[in-house]
């Protein structure tokens, strides 16, 4: 971010075809203005030197003698075939500031009558190409962007030749990304039109060519993490014209997160330019919104805000499509819906997942949350926007179950709307399941705590057990032993005792030493994950992790299952399962499934896999048909409930039950829910 310059939308309006726009205009602005980013014009472009020319330069200066081509070539890597090519054109170009270039066959080059003055020019030359040739994108990604952005704007046939000379690169090169970007601008229904003799144009709706622009800026921000940056100038200027858009949406009460925020501003300064540019909405049909919401008041005010700030006026087109942006864009908490189609949407949802992961969100207090999400959902789609996000790289690893949830339920909004979820509505999904998921947890176990010592003594011996027992369960009430008989346990799921109870408890009870010491808190610890059950294992699983009909002749093709498994799931791993050998694994048979532990860790949210065998694999004296192996902390209170309630399960069932239990993925979890 550039010291000294705050960033303002009125900033990113200017029109590269007005004749005050001038080359120094162009460099300024791409060098501070982080809305204005890679607008390169090619008549200016082409007066100031290049990467190779500057290199050329440079060794020419160095040297008061003739400088061969060898020697630039070995100096610079440039090769001596495209020193003999730059040699001609420099010489032209530095003939128009009186610098003469000489050349002599055997020698080579050198600059002749160099003075104090043309020296300095020399120089001003070469830091002007450095800032030009500093923002050209270098990377596949952005050159892609800038020439995408670069069609959009021009609203007009482009030559290739021209874009190759603007990114420095061959017009192969050019023509290589090309045919990338036309995959890239398909999404946003947009075409390349080639026409002979006249160059590249990009055909398509207005509103279609905005959301492109819009991606393409957010893309820009984030790459270089500069959105609260962003945010933070804005607070530090009051008189900034953003301030006006604030104190409308604070007037009518529309909250935002800090993300769709900028999202929004970058859109708004998108609108401006385009209509600007002569490009404004000739239709808008405004879907889902009410012409009459506080949305549509709060953008009237702001497009009469735009308007008084003499940027431009925004038609009754362009006002119902700031209005949609605002409706969709804002925090749904803070929205009140009355969608009754979204709803019945939202129970399909529910119990399509419920048939393909055996995940009950219907049954959860928290489910309103997600309902809400496919609401905000369902008018994103109906009015053709999002709320993008820097998370959708990541969601689908760090939340894979609930990942595997938004697909279930983008294809039930595709076949209730007709639009397809994009990534953003996905991960949008994603962190609402994700949500729910958190919160549905098994309430705490109530403890009666009993025990002989003074007050302080027993809230001291409370307040240790306490800590290491919470948040899976708290001691609510402590009392004297004589007090036992009296006390109502219906209130309580346990007891924990420092003195020996010699009479049948209607309730779980465990009793420790008076002194309450490591293996008394181990104990206690131990004695809750063996009686009660406290996570919920079917937000510990995965489909994409359980693999039937598996060949178990081999290891080593089990291995590569394995790695193939959680690839799918997780994307690339680190993890080099070739080299897992039976000393890296704890494994323990019952009956003829093996409970795997490996010594290596992974950080994900559904750490176990399920593997299926067709043929029985030798261990030892023991057969494995089915391996379940965990790569998580061992420490955790979910791995030693969900692997004690796999072994109990496996105990107390027959051999046709278990046979049962693995037939399916759904059916593994509803033999872990009995």
């Amino acid at each position: 971010m550039a010291t000294g310059h705050v960033w303002h939308i009125k900033d990113f309006m200017i029109r590269i075809a007005e004749p005050h726009f001038t080359a120094q205009l162009v460099t300024q602005r791409i060098a501070d203005d982080a809305f204005f980013v890679f607008y390169i014009i090619h008549r200016y472009f082409n007066m100031k030197l290049n990467k190779q020319e500057i290199a050329v330069i440079r060794l020419l200066m160095a040297s008061d003698d003739y400088v061969s081509s060898y020697e630039i070539s070995a100096s610079s890597g440039i090769s001596r075939r495209m020193v003999r090519e730059i040699v001609p054109l420099l010489r032209d170009r530095l003939a128009q500031e009186g610098i003469e270039l000489e050349s002599r066959t055997n020698k080579g080059y050198r600059l002749s009558g160099l003075t104090l003055k043309t020296r300095n020019r020399l120089l001003e030359m070469i830091e002007e190409g450095e800032k030009s040739v500093s923002q050209i994108p270098d990377d596949l990604l952005n050159r892609q962007i800038y020439i995408n952005r670069r069609l959009i704007e021009a609203d007009d046939y482009i030559l290739v030749d021209d874009l190759a000379d603007e990114l420095l690169l061959s017009r192969t090169a050019v023509s290589s990304l090309l045919k990338d970007d036309r995959s890239i601008l398909k999404k946003y229904n947009l075409t390349i039109e080639q026409r002979p003799y006249h160059g590249i144009r990009i055909l398509g709706n207005e509103i279609d060519k905005r959301h492109a622009l819009t991606d393409f800026n957010f893309t820009a921000f984030s790459d270089t993490a500069m959105f609260y940056d962003f945010l933070d100038t804005l607070a530090a200027d009051e008189t900034a014209w953003e301030h006006n858009v604030f104190d409308v949406f604070r007037r009518y009460d529309i909250i935002f997160t800090d993300i769709a925020l900028c999202d929004l501003l970058i859109g708004i300064a998108v609108q401006i330019t385009r209509i600007v540019s002569g490009n404004e909405l000739k239709e808008y049909v405004l879907q889902d919104v009410s012409e009459n919401s506080e949305e549509a008041s709060a953008a009237r005010e702001i497009a009469f805000s735009i308007k008084s700030q003499h940027f431009c006026e925004l038609n009754e087109n362009e006002i119902m499509a700031l209005t949609a942006a605002i409706a969709c864009k804002r925090s749904a908490v803070h929205i009140s819906f009355d969608d009754h189609d979204a709803d019945d949407v939202t129970q399909r949802i529910f119990d399509e997942i419920m048939k393909s992961t055996f995940v009950d969100y219907r049954a959860s207090d928290h489910k309103s949350m997600i309902m809400q999400a496919v609401r905000h959902v369902m008018r994103q789609l109906r009015c053709d926007e999002k709320i993008r996000t820097e998370m959708w790289n990541t969601a689908f690893t760090r939340y894979p179950l609930a990942y595997t949830h938004a697909l279930c339920a983008a294809q039930i909004l595709h076949e209730e709307t007709g639009k397809t979820c994009g990534k953003s509505h996905i991960v949008y999904l994603t962190q609402a399941f994700q949500s729910v998921m958190r919160e549905t947890v098994k309430p705490p176990l109530s403890a009666l705590f009993i025990c002989g010592h003074t007050d302080v003594g027993s809230h001291i011996l409370a307040m240790t057990i306490e800590n290491r027992i919470s948040p899976r369960t708290h001691i609510t009430n402590t009392i004297q032993y004589y007090q036992l008989y009296e006390e109502d346990l219906s209130a309580y799921d346990l007891i924990i005792s420092t003195i020996s109870i010699h009479k049948p408890m209607p309730l779980p009870y465990i009793c420790i030493s008076q002194w309450v010491n490591e293996d008394d808190l181990n104990a206690v610890e131990s004695f809750i994950h063996s009686r009660f059950r406290m996570c919920i294992p079917t937000f510990r699983f995965h489909p994409g992790l359980f693999a039937d009909h598996q060949n178990g002749a081999d290891l080593k093709e089990l291995r590569k299952t394995l790695a193939q498994r959680i690839a799918s799931v997780y994307g690339e791993t680190t993890m080099n399962f070739a080299r897992i050998t039976e000393k890296d694994l704890n494994i323990e048979v019952i009956r003829h499934t093996a409970l795997v532990e490996t010594v290596r860790e992974m950080p994900c949210r559904c750490p176990w896999c399920i593997l299926v065998i067709d043929e029985p694999l030798k261990y030892g004296r023991k057969t494995i048909r089915e391996a379940i192996v965990y790569f998580g902390r061992k420490d955790s209170w979910d791995y030693h409930e969900i692997r004690k309630l796999i072994a109990d399960r496996l105990q107390q069932a027959d051999e046709k039950k278990i046979r049962e239990f693995f037939s399916s993925y759904i059916s593994f979890l509803r033999f872990l829910s009995e």
